[in-house]
């Protein structure tokens, strides 16, 4: 039977590794299977020396991964200044009397609300995509906004979660005593939903 060996910490940040690695037959299972022995072999041998650096470079591209991510979960807010703040969409709007323009405003657009500013010389206008008073003045917009930001909400919320992940991975695996090959799969697998996650945000 393979022991779960002792973790000794050698250098670069040390996280302690997941439980289920200190029982032999998760660590068996997750360390020493094919599957992961094989992804743990990936890339050139002589990078370890400079594990350090890399995986610290890498913690800080996903650091300010997760700053960016911030931008789009405040933008679940429904007040005016922060729907104009962390928008998605602005556009102009205008109003005629016939066919002579009389007034403009502008239009911001977030996850979960439309503020209008400059309407008519009035206070900002916020209407929540799911109130009536939404679908009584702006429909169809209302119905089509939802459809398109219940999608991006969901994507948004994985990526911001899946960078937390990747984070973690990178500060754990910038120690060789942390390197598992569980943590090297892991760490890839993070970083392809999290990639996959972010592009499909900006898509939508």
């Amino acid at each position: 039977m393979t022991e779960a060996p002792d973790f000794v910490v050698d250098g670069g940040t040390y996280l302690n590794p997941p439980p289920c690695l200190r029982l032999s037959k998760f660590y068996k299972l997750c360390e020493t299977s094919s599957v992961c022995k094989l992804t743990g072999g990936l890339g050139p041998p002589g990078l370890q020396l400079y594990r350090v650096p890399i995986m610290y470079a890498a913690a800080a591209v996903s650091f300010i991964s997760i700053i960016l991510c911030i931008v789009p979960l405040v933008s679940f807010a429904t007040d005016a200044d922060t729907v104009r703040n962390v928008h998605w969409t602005h556009a102009k709007g205008r109003t005629f009397v016939g066919d002579v323009r009389v007034d403009s405003f502008d239009v911001y657009i977030s996850l979960r609300a439309i503020a209008l500013f400059g309407f008519q010389d009035t206070d900002p206008t916020v209407f929540d995509f799911e109130d009536d008073d939404c679908d009584e003045e702006l429909f169809p917009y209302c119905d089509d906004c939802i459809e398109s930001s219940e999608d991006t909400e969901s994507v948004v919320i994985l990526a911001f979660l899946t960078t937390i992940l990747q984070l973690v991975q990178d500060l754990q695996r910038s120690s060789f005593a942390g390197d598992f090959n569980c943590q090297r799969f892991l760490g890839i697998v993070f970083g392809i939903v999290g990639a996959f996650s972010t592009l499909q945000s900006i898509r939508s």
